[in-house]
């Protein structure tokens, strides 16, 4: 570890691979340029620029994936202007255009600008923009837009207490958001713990996870939650489906961080309604939790309590993930995207047949 450009430089050390980020470093003028290698996959380069004195502040940088996202039935995707835009479902006020009315085309979220990732649950919706700070939206009735109130919104409000926030992640009916100094926050629908913080109290304001430091991934999904920490994999919440991936140690549901014995390095992870996926820095990927619609893509319809690989006969070197309800997604080494689990149309293959190993998706 260097703990200046200068020296970096005079090792002839001048990049840096950072939470998915690679840094070129410029020793005279201190500032870092980060590509995110996620887009070189894809052909998309986007180019973050920081400007720091030393290693130590340099943050997470959102990928593509946290560009677009999808909930129950609504999507939201951020305009390369920071703008946001929504289609879907809107009973609650989730596409944030400030009515209840349905939308079967993309239409502006209200008063948003300087957007650079967003999340979309169950009925609501949050945005993080370029300062840090949080907005919501949609659903409140569990407290999960943050505002210490329960009451519907259709159109953003920032949430409460949060700032240097560098991803947030939406589940069900809570939210989960990642700060800058590795502390995971979570706010919302608390049943079975699914907040973290020794409790099962829903909470209207962001309270701190228990237990868990350098963070630098986190997921939500039905009634769970995950995050992947340096050299680390913890879950929380319900676990009757073997969703937290600690065998069983918990019980039924943990309302603290539990250990998930995954036997690598983490880099990304991703939550459907009642399993789990992790992608391992050797491209490797893992899923634990419900498996009857063939979610965990390891062949079988067999749910596990603990991690098992997904099945690598044609997925290989995966580079990032995605899950749904009950099904999984990868995008691999070469640009080409996979799907597995349940298949209402999902997995984009051209039939309605689930599958439980990954198949080309499209």
């Amino acid at each position: 570890m260097f703990d200046s450009f200068t020296e970096a430089a005079e090792e002839n050390a001048r990049s840096r691979v950072y939470l998915g980020v690679h840094y070129q470093f410029d020793a005279d003028d201190g500032i870092a340029t980060g590509t995110a290698l996620a887009n070189q996959l894809t052909g998309n380069v986007l180019t973050y620029t920081q400007t720091c004195p030393d290693w130590n502040c340099i943050q997470p940088i959102p990928t593509p994936s946290e560009r677009i996202d999808g909930g129950d039935e609504h999507s939201l995707a951020v305009q390369p202007d920071g703008t946001v835009v929504a289609s879907g479902v809107n009973g609650n006020g989730q596409l944030g255009d400030g009515t209840t009315t349905d939308r079967l085309s993309p239409v502006p979220v209200s008063g948003l600008s300087d957007i650079i990732a967003v999340a979309a649950g169950g009925g609501h919706s949050l945005a993080l923009d370029s300062g840090g700070q949080v907005w919501a939206w949609g659903d409140n009735s569990s407290g999960q837009l943050g505002d210490g109130t329960t009451t519907n919104r259709l159109t953003p409000v920032q949430v409460s207490g949060l700032s240097d926030v560098v991803a947030v992640a939406a589940g069900a009916a809570h939210s989960l958001a990642l700060r800058a100094d590795g502390t995971a926050w979570a706010w919302g629908n608390n049943g079975s713990g699914r907040l973290g913080d020794g409790t099962t109290t829903n909470r209207l304001t962001p309270v701190q996870v228990s237990g868990l430091s350098d963070v630098v991934a986190v997921a939500a999904g039905g009634g769970h939650s995950l995050a992947v920490s340096t050299g680390a994999v913890s879950a929380w919440g319900e676990n009757i489906f073997g969703q937290l991936g600690d065998n069983g140690q918990s019980g039924s549901s943990s309302s603290v961080p539990v250990t998930v014995a995954v036997g690598g390095d983490g880099t990304s992870i991703a939550a459907g309604n009642r399993h789990s996926l992790l992608l391992l820095s050797d491209g490797t990927l893992l899923g634990w939790g419900q498996n009857a619609r063939g979610q965990l893509g390891n062949g079988s319809g067999t749910n596990s309590p603990i991690p098992v690989q997904v099945d690598d006969t044609n997925l290989t070197e995966a580079a990032a993930i995605g899950a749904g309800l009950d099904h999984g997604l990868s995008l691999d080494s070469r640009s080409r995207a996979w799907a597995w689990g349940a298949n209402d149309g999902q997995l984009g293959n051209g039939t309605s047949t689930l599958s439980a190993v990954p198949v080309p998706f499209g």
